[in-house]
């Protein structure tokens, strides 16, 4: 009898869900930490935490990391 081979990697799936996931997480808490750093501009107040580095980061984040991940996640 033939073996049958699978049209989609399942375990690809789980990883791209898992990733989706992951940026569920660190995205808003991105988001969170953008809205401290708008209320309260001295809040970790160095180079890397400042308004304008954060901001893409979140926004990039959630759109790119999480709804482009998932998104291609549950199609299968």
């Amino acid at each position: 009898m033939e073996r049958q081979e699978t049209l989609v990697n399942n375990d690809l799936v789980r990883l791209w869900l898992k990733w989706g996931f992951f940026w569920s997480i660190f995205g808003p808490l991105i988001g969170i930490l953008v809205s401290l750093k708008f209320n309260y501009p001295d809040f970790l107040n160095n180079e890397y935490t400042v308004f304008g580095r954060l901001r893409p980061l979140h926004t990039n984040g959630v759109i790119f990391g999480f709804f482009s991940t998932v998104i291609f996640g549950l199609f299968y």
